[in-house]
């Protein structure tokens, strides 16, 4: 009985060659795709060409895909949505919407920063909706005892910062 362990291939890293080799056998297969192709640019960014809706221009457009097999499929599958997408937008805004959202995968951050200002005011009403531990009684805007305890102690913080 031998000790060799035989695995498939010849055990050498091609690098760059292997990817560029999917690359172009990924092209022959798809090459169904007429008016969409995937498009190396500077041997490490994968863009899609195809001509663009409204200008009618013929220029790379970002797809957020990395130049790796894995990217080279991705960028595949993203161009037959783009193929599909031409023919189900009739305005090349709606297009172009679609585009940045599904295919380069923009997003939308919203602004969740608030001033210290409406800190303090969601502070403050929610003091004054709370009850009184000692009393158990409703907290009240009218009544002084309310106001100076909310002073004494939230105000004098509230005074110390810039508006």
């Amino acid at each position: 009985m031998s000790n060799n362990v035989n695995i498939g291939g010849n055990g050498s890293y091609k690098g760059f060659q292997s990817v560029q080799e999917h690359y172009d056998d990924s092209l022959k297969y798809n090459r169904w795709l007429k008016g969409v192709r995937p498009k190396v640019q500077d041997k490490k960014y994968l863009l899609l060409q195809f001509k663009h809706p409204g200008s009618g221009k013929c220029n790379p457009k970002r797809c957020n895909c990395s130049f790796t097999i894995a990217g080279i499929e991705t960028a595949i599958n993203k161009a037959w949505k783009v193929k599909e997408a031409f023919s189900s937008f009739a305005v090349a805004s709606d297009f172009w919407e679609w585009y940045e959202r599904e295919i380069e995968e923009t997003t939308q951050i919203e602004n969740d920063l608030k001033t210290y200002r409406q800190i303090f005011q969601k502070i403050e009403n929610e003091y004054f909706a709370g009850i009184n531990p000692n009393t158990k009684r409703k907290r009240s805007r009218e009544i002084d005892n309310d106001i100076k305890s909310f002073d004494g102690y939230y105000g004098n913080i509230f005074k110390k910062l810039p508006n």
